[in-house]
């Protein structure tokens, strides 16, 4: 639906450049001064078709840079367990929360322990 708001704007832009300069061409107004504003119109046309189709690629990378900028803020405890399969989280839970054997179990002793199981296999 935003590229046909687009599409609109810019066929009604470039209708009112046509618009302008037919009516100049009726007016009977002089040959140079009609090719200046055909040349001035088509210009700022150009330039404002541009705007309007450019506004969706510069919103994009407003909103890469904003998750850029999110993922920066992040710890790296917040993607490591995003890496974590469902498995993996219920066990660092029981883990975390077990008291086995009396000790609570670090979350370095954890990744050493994932690290290791990695290189096994």
């Amino acid at each position: 639906m935003a590229s046909l708001g687009r599409t609109i704007a810019t066929v009604a832009i470039w209708m009112m450049v046509t618009g302008i300069i037919i009516t100049g061409m009726i007016m009977e107004y002089d040959a140079g001064g009609i090719a200046v504003l055909a040349l001035i119109m088509g210009i700022g046309a150009a330039i404002a078709t541009e705007k309007i189709w450019l506004t969706e690629g510069e919103s994009k990378d407003a909103r890469d840079r904003e998750r850029r900028e999110k993922a920066k803020r992040r710890s790296m405890v917040d993607r490591m367990l995003e890496r974590l399969d469902e498995s993996q989280l219920n066990e660092l839970r029981a883990r975390l929360m077990s008291e086995q054997d009396g000790e609570a179990v670090s979350l370095e002793d954890l990744l050493e322990e994932q690290a290791r199981r990695k290189e096994q296999y």
